[in-house]
């Protein structure tokens, strides 16, 4: 699988990463960075709510559902604004960062 993973705090590269060992791993550091990568085929879309740029993770989820990718997530310390941002433009998860063991489950049940 081809995995895109947008954060600007890179532990949770460190964090997340390993679980897609097997896989192609893709990460940048920008919602802007992110939305110009989306059409390369990805099968799974991690992104987090806040990040530099003009591109929110709404933007980059919601962009990532208009192109065809299924697995899409919101990974935040803020899921209430996401949860606000997104409203009724689409469905996509939101985990709480330092829920490891939601996102730990999302991914299993993408990767079995």
């Amino acid at each position: 699988m081809k995995i895109l993973h947008a954060d600007d705090y890179p532990v949770w590269f460190e964090r997340i990463g390993p679980s897609f060992k097997d896989h192609e791993y893709l990460t940048v550091e920008s919602g802007d960075e992110a939305m110009t990568l989306l059409g390369s085929g990805f099968d799974i879309v991690i992104t987090d709510y806040n990040m530099p740029g003009n591109t929110s993770g709404v933007d980059v989820a919601l962009r990532a559902l208009e192109l065809g990718i299924e697995n899409v997530c919101i990974f935040t310390s803020d899921p209430s604004s996401a949860e606000r941002e997104l409203g009724e433009r689409g469905s996509v998860p939101i985990f709480t960062k330092g829920n490891n063991l939601a996102i730990a489950a999302w991914i299993e049940s993408l990767l079995s």
